[in-house]
């Protein structure tokens, strides 16, 4: 019963408070993100990268609007 709740909380309901924030990044893996991992048109992977961000921080994000629209 517990594992179900915790799977049904959205991730900003999740309390991490008690969470040390990670500083240290030296050891992160940066993804390798590109059109071509990335199934859409040549126009649609231009528009993601629009305002200088990321294509996948654009498409995350959209994708977290959609997500949350639709409940």
């Amino acid at each position: 019963k517990q594992l179900a709740e915790i799977e049904a909380l959205k991730s900003r309901e999740i309390d991490l408070s008690d969470i040390p924030e990670e500083l240290d990044w030296s050891d992160a893996v940066r993804s390798r993100f590109s059109k071509r991992h990335l199934p859409v048109d040549e126009e649609v992977f231009a528009w993601l990268q629009k305002d200088g961000l990321a294509p996948e921080v654009r498409l995350n994000e959209l994708l977290h609007k959609l997500m949350e629209s639709e409940g």
